[in-house]
């Protein structure tokens, strides 16, 4: 806001300077009331006659911290230090940048291994500047775009059946069978041999040599015709290629399988003896029993069948199976042959499935999650931030960004040194942004506040005061000095309203304004009373346009008394004070006082005397007859260029809130002074 310094009796010229932070279109104010209003974070608050502008929180700066230093008011300046620099971009944004050091001390990182374990130990300290990773057993490791990958085959399920049997001893699976031999024998059956026994025309051989042991299989010959052959029975014999069984005495044949002839029985109560033979004698049997013994074994089959089984897994005691050719696929085998069996060893390479690895990050991790499931046979590790990854040869190398193993950060009483801070705007007007590598701290620019004219600042932390001063409690409006003044001699008037043009330069608090007049009479020789009857109005204006509009006023008649022929009237003649009682507040501005003023003689007792007197204001007179106006321009009566609207009224008040118009006021014309001077009168306001 700029102030111009009055050049009409001490108004106030204000208008906004745009050499500051400004919006809108500057303009001067010269008339009427100029009214402050809060903008964005300005809050304005009035406490009599003191106005306060405040800012929004923040406005008054950040406080800023490191160490055990901090600081609020004033100045803060970024020193270059360890390689880092600062500057500014865009005249309100800090920039940051590092010198790229090539050469860190050395960083130590604690490892912990968590799962499956290997290795001297699952935790260990190591240099944070090369880490090697190390592929073992299925694994492998390597680099790929800036991405370590480690790759395991995929996992296969092994199960056994049968004799088979699996164990694990660390990373090796074990399959294990018994000792397994084969051959022909017609002892009794051995754990773990095979042992082949002929059947019905069916004839078993086997011979051994370096190669191992052959067993030969052979059927009888096959007959491509047949021969007769002989039956008997009880009444006789016969011979026949085809036979047929007849039933009778109860019993019944059939055949089943295709080649078994079932006979059946009606179940006769009664039996004749039986005969039965072998080679070491014959018995008579109604019911036979059949005895296990040398390897055959009887048992019976579908109720009525006896069968007989041989066990043939007898071998000798100098038997060997030899040692028999394998053909694998995917497997690996020996054989041992021995008289107790043969020995069949297997192992193999199982193919795998895909398996998932779970990964687990502990102490300062980034990224979206701090564990994750994947394929186990390819993982990647991409670098973030300050760290590198790749493969040298069969390590993996990760790799942590110079600069000296990072910068600690202090906000008040707390210091960070590892971990990620995170910068937060935590009101005000300070914002935080990030660049490339750097942070950016942003606040408004600084708007410097210009005092002038009467206005006074000050501040208290981040608000900032302004004030004016308390209103006046005295006050003289005397235009009329500014000229050579004298008294009106042809009075002020009677019954005429002069219009005084003034401008208050500040608020102003009065009870009463007082005009200052000069007041004589006439005397008589005869002892009678002479008086004076006083009338007087006053009204206080505003303008707008060509409109005096009153804010308030006062009007009285007041008679004087003296003795004629004494002459002894001086506390009535000479300098007076005319006072009329208007007690108000008027803000800083543009004001008119109306005054209209009248006389008269007054019977006082029964001698009375009519003496004459005059009234005459302070006046200017050394400036021309005819009102102010530019060069070239008409003169016009009720227009005034160098005080507008100051003049003699054309109508009298006829009260207290009538308005006046620009037309039925005149500044030119008069008796032996202009209307426009006759009414430059001089006005105190005063507090009693």
């Amino acid at each position: 806001m700029a102030y111009q310094f009055p050049l009409n009796g001490g108004r106030i010229n204000a208008s906004i300077n745009t050499n500051g932070n400004t919006a809108g279109v500057p303009a001067l104010i010269s008339t009427g009331t100029l009214h402050l209003a809060g903008g964005n974070n300005i809050t304005l608050s009035q406490n009599g006659q003191s106005v306060t502008i405040s800012g929004g929180a923040g406005g008054g700066g950040a406080a800023l911290s490191a160490g055990t230093q901090s600081v609020s008011t004033g100045t803060v300046n970024f020193a270059n230090s360890n390689g880092i620099s600062f500057g500014m971009s865009g005249s309100n944004q800090i920039t940051a940048s590092h010198n790229g050091i090539t050469s860190q001390s050395a960083q130590t990182i604690g490892g912990y291994i968590t799962g499956n374990t290997t290795g001297q130990s699952s935790a260990s300290a190591i240099d944070a500047r090369s880490l090697s990773i190390s592929a073992m057993g299925g694994a492998s490791a390597g680099f790929s775009g800036g991405m370590l990958q480690v790759a395991a085959p995929a996992v296969s399920s092994l199960s056994n059946t049968g004799i088979v049997s699996l164990s694990t001893n660390g990373n090796t699976i074990l399959i294990g069978a018994p000792a397994f031999s084969a051959g022909i024998s017609s002892n009794s059956t051995v754990t773990n041999q095979l042992i082949l026994a002929a059947g019905n025309n069916i004839t078993l051989s086997q011979s051994t040599d370096a190669g191992g042991a052959t067993v030969s299989i052979s059927g009888a010959n096959a007959l491509t015709s047949q021969s007769n052959q002989a039956m008997s029975a009880g009444n006789g014999s016969f011979a026949f290629q085809t036979a047929s069984f007849s039933n009778a005495n109860g019993i019944s044949f059939s055949t089943s399988a295709g080649s078994a002839i079932v006979a059946s029985h009606n179940a006769l109560t009664s039996q004749s003896n039986q005969a039965l033979s072998a080679s070491n004698g014959s018995f008579a049997f109604q019911t036979a029993g059949f005895s296990n013994a040398n390897g055959v074994t009887f048992g019976t089959s579908a109720g009525s069948i006896i069968s007989a089984s041989v066990n043939t897994s007898y071998a000798a005691s100098n038997h060997s199976h030899g040692n028999p050719t394998l053909a694998l696929t995917n497997l690996s085998g020996t054989t041992a042959s021995a008289s107790n069996g043969l020995t069949l060893s297997l192992s193999g390479n199982a193919a795998q499935t895909n398996q998932t690895l779970g990964a687990y990050m502990l102490g300062n991790t980034t990224g979206q999650s701090s564990s994750n499931t994947f394929d186990a046979r390819s993982m990647s590790i991409s670098g973030a931030g300050n760290v590198s990854v790749g493969y040298s040869g069969a390590s993996m190398i990760i790799s942590g960004g110079g600069g000296g193993g990072g910068v600690n950060i202090a906000a008040s009483n707390t210091t960070f040194t590892s971990g990620t801070v995170v910068m937060s705007n935590n009101g005000g007007a300070l914002t935080i942004s990030s660049g490339a590598q750097s942070v950016l701290f942003s606040v408004p620019a600084t708007s410097s506040l210009a005092i002038t004219g009467g206005l006074s600042a000050s501040t208290n932390g981040s608000t900032i005061s302004l004030g004016v001063p308390g209103p006046m409690s005295h006050w003289i409006h005397n235009s009329a000095a500014m000229y050579s003044s004298s008294t009106a001699s042809a009075g002020i008037g009677n019954g005429s309203v002069s219009f005084v043009r003034m401008l208050i330069p500040q608020n102003l608090s009065f009870t009463r304004v007082d005009i200052p007049m000069s007041v004589s009479g006439a005397t008589s020789a005869a002892a009678n009373t002479a008086a004076m009857a006083l009338s007087a109005v006053g009204v206080i204006y505003s303008r707008s346009g060509a409109t005096l509009n009153p804010i308030f006023g006062q009007s009285s008649t007041t008679t004087y008394s003296y003795a004629s022929n004494t002459g002894v009237y001086s506390s009535i003649r000479g300098a007076r004070m005319f006072s009329f009682n208007l007690a108000t507040n008027l803000s800083a501005g543009e004001y008119y006082l109306g005054i209209q003023m009248s006389s008269a003689t007054s019977s006082v007792g029964t001698a009375t005397t009519s003496l004459g007197w005059t009234v005459a204001p302070i006046i200017g007179t050394s400036y021309s007859v005819l009102p102010w106006q530019e060069m070239s321009a008409a003169t016009n009566a009720s227009i005034n260029l160098y005080q507008p609207l100051q003049g003699m009224g054309t109508v009298s008040i006829s009260n207290t809130t009538q308005t006046f118009q620009q037309s039925q006021i005149t500044q030119s014309g008069g008796t032996s002074v202009s209307n426009a001077m006759r009414a430059n009168l001089i006005v105190m306001f005063r507090n009693n």
